[in-house]
């Protein structure tokens, strides 16, 4: 069975993707501290997304073995790769009803917002613009529970999800968003 086959619609957290991957231990310790660390020493910091994407994907990598590998966050890259596979990754709140999964350029009004509002948000041709410049581009989805973080390194789960599977979950409302409660219907147990 490959990573992704063990992975996909469960909820893993970072402890059961060390037992799975089994990386160097020292590499497990060593970013559980710098999470204990963080946390404490700039909870700001910790919790902010613009500036704890970049370690939580490194963090991932680091801690499968790099089988989930980095890719170019904010670059026309992918957020990651999983077998050549491409994958964003977005991060929920656990709690919350619903999370933004659309790309970055549709959150508040940044650059296709505008000519996403101008199609009318909810007609045909406004849906085709953002799945065009969102969900068509990716593989899979790499969920994390990081968004306003302020878990501890075992507490951080994450959920990866097939494309398809994660516009089943979207919002019919606002397709930008995807509902929790659709999300956790599709996930299974873990086997780790």
């Amino acid at each position: 069975m490959n990573l992704i086959e063990q992975l996909l619609n469960k909820k893993t957290t970072l402890s059961q993707l060390a037992q799975l991957c089994r990386p160097a231990p020292a590499k497990v310790s060593g970013w559980r501290e710098f999470c204990r660390l963080h946390k404490n020493l700039d909870p700001k910091s910790y919790a902010n997304g613009r500036v704890n994407h970049q370690w939580i994907q490194k963090m991932i990598a680091d801690i499968s073995g790099d089988l989930i590998v980095r890719g170019g966050q904010g670059t026309k890259k992918s957020d990651c790769y999983i077998n050549g596979f491409k994958v964003e990754t977005k991060a929920y709140r656990p709690g919350n009803k619903s999370f933004h999964v659309a790309a970055s350029g549709f959150f508040a009004n940044n650059c296709k917002v505008p000519t996403w509002k101008a199609l009318g948000k909810t007609t045909p041709e406004a849906e085709e613009y953002l799945f065009e410049n969102s969900y068509s581009k990716n593989d899979y989805y790499l969920l994390t529970s990081t968004a306003q973080l302020n878990l501890d390194f075992d507490e951080i789960e994450f959920v990866l999800l097939k494309t398809d599977d994660l516009v089943d979950c979207l919002d019919s409302e606002d397709k930008r968003h995807c509902i929790m409660e659709k999300l956790n219907a599709k996930l299974e147990e873990p086997d780790v």
